[in-house]
């Protein structure tokens, strides 16, 4: 069976900068140990993403299209992958900004400036130039990527999708053509419009429930502190029921890099 767009398929990868031979993401950790950059706090398993829906980069993507079962080796251009460098995104600041926040930059410091990462490239007569490409922008990358199998069960696919993007959920319901997803927080509308889109348009589903919960922690301190009498383990109610839009633009808001996952 040839993969084609919005299939989920399970992918195990390592993604390389060519032709230096520098590892810089990978889903095994014997690798990730092996080439200096291991993280415990990451999960370094399999992963399932959906083709065409930016969970990996426009160069993998493409290429995946087609393809089987099996083992690949992809060469995969700049501009497929983290793009040209923008020197626009090479930014001039004084340095009186870094000494306010008691930060002494040098070439290679990583900084978190307005919530955009970049990295000091030079320190000069009291100011800073600072990039804020990434640091693969204007990289030709090499992926080995072994492609173990194509996703049937719905409700495998939805929480793929939903830990792809980190988005929380208590528990995941399928009756039918409906899936119920319970969550801890209030889901804005824009969100479960995309949420709804994406969904709909890749498992089949037809109609999504969105359902305030609680944590099992936080249904115990409840219960504990109800009085005698009183109505104990309350259960999620729901809060909005919405059906299939029969026409949305909708952007992407979480084009993957692709990072792997991070524990939930």
């Amino acid at each position: 069976m040839t993969i084609k767009k919005n299939d989920y398929i399970e992918v195990t990868y390592t993604g390389k900068i060519k032709g230096e031979d520098t590892v810089f993401d990978t889903t095994d950790a014997d690798v990730a140990k092996k080439s200096n950059f291991y993280d415990a706090k990451v999960t370094y398993k399999p992963v399932v993403v959906c083709i065409g829906k930016h969970h990996l980069i426009k160069g993998l993507d493409e290429q995946i299209v087609g393809k089987t079962m099996g083992k690949y080796t992809f060469q995969v251009k700049d501009v497929d992958g983290f793009g040209k460098k923008d020197p626009k995104l090479l930014k001039l600041m004084p340095i009186s900004l870094f000494n306010k926040e008691q930060v002494k930059p040098f070439p290679g410091l990583e900084v978190n400036i307005d919530d955009n990462l970049g990295i000091v490239k030079n320190v000069s007569g009291g100011r800073v130039i600072v990039d804020f490409n990434h640091p693969l922008a204007s990289k030709d990358l090499e992926y080995d990527i072994e492609i173990i199998r194509i996703v049937d069960s719905t409700e495998e696919k939805i929480k793929a999708y939903l830990d792809i993007i980190r988005f929380p959920y208590l528990d995941i319901s399928i009756e039918g053509d409906t899936a119920k997803i319970t969550t801890p927080i209030d889901v804005p509308d824009q969100i479960q419009t995309g949420l709804i889109q994406d969904l709909t348009e890749t498992t089949g589903i037809k109609t999504i429930e969105f359902r305030k919960g609680k944590k099992e922690s936080e249904k115990k301190e409840e219960s504990s502190s109800d009085g005698p009498g009183e109505k104990k383990g309350k259960e999620a109610n729901v809060d909005k029921k919405i059906d299939i839009p029969h026409e949305h633009n909708h952007d992407h808001p979480h084009e993957h890099r692709h990072d792997h996952n991070h524990e939930q």
